[in-house]
């Protein structure tokens, strides 16, 4: 795989826009060359970096998805190219298929171009963004805490491109919600899901910490640090896109990278941020319909649902229209991997010490009924391995669907 041409142009978005873009070409034939590119305000052109140091963090899983060697036209930091080769080495262990491969860069000692002094935080509504801004910049900060100066707010990624009325809403109700917060708001934008990185290599649950700190890495002018706000617990800390262990080793000697938050389960997040008017009133978890709403059916809605239900505050957040939990809708949960059923285990303890055995039930209904799916699910994919790839392409998610039918996903 090889990025060249990187360049800050014009943005595809805004003629009042800026972006700083790259040519990558991958030696899978059937990969045709793509342009990325990460999209800023015209404010925030001036901290720009063309440096090769977004594209070594942003492509870095497509090469190791690929088994490619990367090589990238503009010099990398020497910090980040050490600290890459210890992440792919994490990958190896948690996914022995993916092997690490060489990459082929300039190593530069010092960067050039200004040097950034702010802190940025990924934001986009849901209870780790929320609680990672409240944690800093709340009321009653504590020591060792970092002021956030700017959230980082990503079009692209929960809300397509395509849907530009979708994001602007949920761009104004977040920018009135953090007014009183003291952390500016910026919106970017990245094309990364409209490419082969995720239209068909999916990598973002396993990687999406290098989608969100390539956005720092871009904006190095600008920022010293840069926080991801953390998915799970230090003790239930499994393979994941963002993990305690991975993502401080995207950090460059000019851009830290820090996991933020995981000292608290979702539970517990929850529970802190439904004191927070603002958080309540603007709370955004559900990215299933590519809209800026809550869509109340799927497992993120539901099981935040429950949560806020079981901590006495569902009535209190207007971006929820359901007052009242199906215990049989909780039943129908499906847990699809580790993380799923992760949360589903905080939850059913909350709902232990709330004293609600019947949401415990329902949680343990969902989990042996999730347990049963799941060995259908393989067992019917490895009778597909006797079909013709055509036939395999046709049957595969006709199975699933199916299968899943009645299920909450």
């Amino acid at each position: 795989m090889i990025v060249k041409s990187i360049e800050a142009t014009t943005s595809p978005l805004s003629p009042d826009r800026t972006c700083v873009r790259a040519d990558v070409v991958c030696d899978e034939k059937t990969i045709s060359p793509e342009v990325y590119w990460i999209d800023v305000p015209r404010s925030h052109a001036a901290y720009l970096s063309d440096s090769g140091n977004a594209w070594l963090s942003l492509l870095l899983p497509l090469a190791v998805q690929l088994g490619e060697p990367l090589a990238i036209s503009k010099p990398v930091d020497r910090e980040l190219f050490i600290n890459v080769h210890e992440l792919m080495r994490i990958w190896n262990c948690w996914y022995p298929q993916l092997k690490p491969v060489p990459i082929e860069a300039e190593i530069e000692e010092r960067s050039s171009g200004p040097v950034g002094a702010a802190t940025a935080a990924l934001f986009s509504g849901g209870v780790d963004a929320w609680f990672t801004l409240l944690t800093h910049n709340g009321e009653g900060g504590q020591q060792g805490r970092f002021r956030i100066d700017e959230l980082l707010c990503v079009w692209g990624l929960d809300v397509p491109l395509d849907r530009a009325d979708e994001f602007r809403a949920l761009r104004d109700k977040l920018l009135r919600a953090v007014s009183g917060l003291g952390a500016g708001f910026v919106e970017v934008a990245t094309n990364v899901f409209q490419t082969t990185w995720e239209r068909r290599y999916n990598c973002w649950h396993r990687a999406h910490n290098c989608v969100l700190a390539s956005i720092g890495h871009a904006l190095s002018g600008r920022y010293s640090r840069v926080l991801i706000p953390s998915t799970h617990r230090y003790d239930d800390a499994i393979p994941w896109g963002s993990h305690p262990l991975t993502d401080p080793l995207l950090s460059s000697s000019r851009t830290k990278i820090i996991h933020d938050g995981a000292g608290f389960s979702r539970v517990e997040k929850t529970e802190a941020l439904i004191k927070s008017e603002a958080a309540m009133n603007s709370l955004q978890v559900c990215w299933a319909t590519g809209r800026y709403e809550n869509c109340e059916t799927c497992v993120k809605c539901y099981r935040t649902m429950t949560t806020l239900s079981l901590l006495g505050a569902l009535d209190r957040c207007p971006r929820f229209k359901t007052r009242r939990i199906d215990k049989g809708k909780v039943a129908k949960i499906f847990t699809r991997d580790e993380s799923d059923r992760a949360f589903m285990r905080e939850v059913r303890g909350l709902a232990i010490r709330k004293g609600h055995s019947d949401i415990a039930r329902a949680i343990d209904r969902s989990t042996g009924r999730s347990r049963r799916l799941e060995f259908s699910l393989r067992m019917a994919k490895t009778l597909l391995r006797f079909t013709t790839p055509r036939w395999r392409r046709r049957l595969d998610w006709r199975i699933e669907r199916f299968l899943l039918r009645n299920s909450l996903l």
